[in-house]
């Protein structure tokens, strides 16, 4: 899994293919497919790898959701320190052994909290795709110096803007073109647990 990694630590995901990790490997193609079918599961071996030694601790009812944003922020580190790896999470749901087991710790830790069935349920996967959407983006704008050149137009633009037309706009104009990756991935994890918390606490 280090060779496919580094080739998408250099080249992005897109440039991930079967014979670029066997040259790297100084192996035929034919030989990397007879330990993997197919580029698919080359991504869930990979996937597996980076989330590997992952581990929830045990629920604290007075500070669970502080312990599952510890969690995001970890998975969050783990993704973006791989390029734009967080895109082969999106409309795809790991079914590594590795992956697997994280979640079954995840859903314990939410019963445990006492988060209704129904509620932590979805919650696995609603903070899966907030991760992995995010984390993805990020690393579009990290990657690609146009994305913080679209940046800059679309608060260049704002200003141009009537703001008797538009008051919203020129009022939230600069909490919406500053705010920094972290705080908007933490004001996101945040809106997200405090509805899950008081829909826990509604029954």
């Amino acid at each position: 899994m280090r060779a496919a990694l580094a080739i998408i630590d250099a080249d992005g995901l897109e440039g991930l293919t079967m014979r670029k990790v066997a040259t790297r490997l100084e192996a035929s193609a034919g030989a990397l497919y007879s330990h993997v079918t197919n580029k698919r599961q080359l991504l869930e071996l990979i996937v597996d790898r980076v989330f590997d030694g992952m581990t929830v601790p045990q629920a604290d009812a007075e500070v669970w959701p502080e312990q599952i944003k510890e969690i995001c922020r970890d998975m969050r580190d783990r993704l973006r320190s791989h390029g734009d790896l967080a895109q082969a999470l999106i409309g795809r749901v790991p079914v590594g052994p590795g992956f697997v087991t994280l979640l079954e710790q995840l859903l314990a830790f939410l019963s445990d909290a006492g988060v209704p069935d129904r509620l932590a349920a979805y919650l696995g996967d609603l903070l899966g795709l907030y991760i992995a959407a995010f984390t993805f983006e990020e690393s579009l704008w990290e990657r690609d110096e146009a994305g913080q050149d679209s940046l800059n137009q679309f608060s260049s633009y704002l200003e141009t803007l009537p703001a008797e037309r538009f008051p919203h706009l020129a009022h939230l104009r600069d909490e919406m073109t500053e705010i920094g990756h972290d705080e908007r991935f933490e004001l996101g994890l945040e809106i997200i647990l405090q509805g899950v918390a008081r829909l826990s606490s509604s029954g």
